[in-house]
């Protein structure tokens, strides 16, 4: 073992003896030309690496020293606005108010116009002769025709109005007082809901069993909310789930006969107003109209 190991000691030395051995012939061989490039290209390298090192240190550092300044600027301006504030609240509670007149008032409102008021007068006393006696006569043009349209429409209203007295709005006895009411059937389309494909029983021996009949009727009712509240889904298979549960199987042909209509047009009417009743709201159905039967 001690002696593999020494023969690996002795190949690596020659291993290094070798590569140093090319290592000189190649930098022997190599031009000096060459070797100074090489040598100032990385010497050129660490200096620009260091450079740019030193630009990103000052830049922070200037962009540091750049928000502290903007930092101590707003923190002073700030401290100067509410000082400024902090005084003039205290001028003003300590101001003297009853001690205001009529002529104090009038000095203040002054001083605030006067500025005003002198380059207005500055501005007219620029203006051109003509270009002043250009506008007095548009200004009294459009005032005499203003006075004059005036005149003329309430003399026209004078005119058409002329002998003829207004009679105060009242009933007659001669009018027909129904006439002026309300319609009951104002709210009719919001009192109506049609249904369609509603299931009823029906009972057929030689099918040994219910079978069912679909029938499309439509309801009013005594307002229009009850209507309004069977357009919702819910509320609408509730009636459903009632008329088929409670109306007693008939024979198919019973529904199709006058009198098999009235008495399931009654049954329904029925039905429902007790339903209304168990859910507590208020009214009842008043008419039942059946559009369609079909078997089911």
């Amino acid at each position: 073992m001690k002696f593999l190991i020494k023969i690996e000691y002795i190949l690596n030395k020659i291993i290094i003896v070798i590569l140093e051995g090319i290592s000189s012939k190649i930098s022997d061989a190599t031009p000096n030309k060459v070797k100074t490039f090489i040598t100032k290209s990385k010497t050129n390298a660490y200096q620009k690496r260091d450079l740019i090192q030193k630009k990103i240190k000052d830049s922070a550092n200037q962009s540091k020293l750049w928000a502290k300044e903007k930092v101590t600027q707003t923190k002073t301006r700030a401290e100067d606005i509410k000082k400024k504030t902090n005084t003039t609240i205290n001028k003003a509670k300590t101001y003297d108010w009853k001690s205001l007149n009529a002529s104090k008032i009038s000095a203040i409102i002054a001083a605030i116009l006067v500025p005003y008021a002198t380059k207005l007068k500055s501005s007219i006393v620029s203006l051109k002769p003509s270009t002043i006696i250009g506008f007095t006569v548009t200004g009294m043009a459009v005032g005499l025709s203003s006075i004059t349209i005036y005149n003329e429409s309430k003399n026209i209203e004078e005119k058409i109005n002329e002998g003829k007295v207004r009679e105060p709005s009242s009933i007659s006895d001669t009018m027909d007082k129904n006439a002026w009411t309300r319609s009951r059937y104002r709210n009719y389309k919001q009192k109506r809901l049609s249904l369609s494909s509603v299931s009823m029983p029906i009972y057929i021996k030689n099918r040994q069993g219910m079978q069912s009949i679909k029938i499309d009727f439509t309801f009013i009712s005594s307002n229009r909310y009850i209507a309004q509240y069977f357009k919702k889904p819910q509320n609408e298979f509730r009636l459903r789930d009632r008329i088929n549960k409670t109306v007693e199987p008939v024979i198919p042909s019973f529904p199709m006969e006058p009198e098999g209509k009235r008495i399931i047009k009654d049954k329904i009417k029925a039905e429902m107003n007790i339903l209304l009743k168990e859910m507590k709201i208020e009214g009842e159905i008043s008419e039942i109209y059946i559009d369609n039967i079909l078997n089911g």
